[in-house]
């Protein structure tokens, strides 16, 4: 049931209120994957991608709740730029921005991080090839099975 008018301001803080725990939560996440990735711990690292996709849901379905009490009110347009100019609700606006930004750079960040552990990984592996190569090289070739021959039978 979508909230009558009067609910709505109120309905609305609500839910980005909401959203700021959940992208908050995702903040702290992002930074525990980032030390995570510094101790190259991959388990953990792979709890908190974990975790982080669980607050991802969560996030969506607020969008959505967000979305669908916004949308009793789409015949009225002015209604929405009214309600998004209030004090209360373009604070909590400003505090999502700030929260968003600082995801997005730790976000930058570990992907830059994890760009170079594959690059490192791919050169290992590089090395590790080359030097089977070598010893494959030096190696004694084998020779056929030895073969008993029955002499008596």
């Amino acid at each position: 049931m979508p909230p009558n008018d009067s609910q709505v301001p109120s309905r609305v803080c609500q839910l980005l209120e909401k959203k700021i725990e959940k992208l908050g939560a995702m903040l702290a996440l992002a930074e525990k994957q980032k030390e995570a990735m510094a101790q190259k711990n991959w388990q953990r690292l792979g709890q908190v991608v974990e975790q982080r996709m669980q607050y991802t849901t969560e996030v969506d379905a607020l969008d959505k709740r967000l979305a669908d009490v916004l949308g009793g009110q789409q015949g009225n347009q002015g209604t929405h730029l009214n309600l998004f100019r209030s004090k209360p609700i373009r604070s909590l606006l400003a505090q999502l921005r700030d929260i968003l930004r600082q995801l997005s750079d730790l976000e930058a960040k570990s992907m830059s991080g994890l760009e170079e552990q594959l690059e490192s990984v791919q050169a290992q592996l590089k090395q590790i090839r080359k030097t089977r190569v070598g010893v494959l090289s030096y190696a004694p070739k084998k020779s056929p099975a030895a073969r008993f021959v029955d002499l008596q039978g």
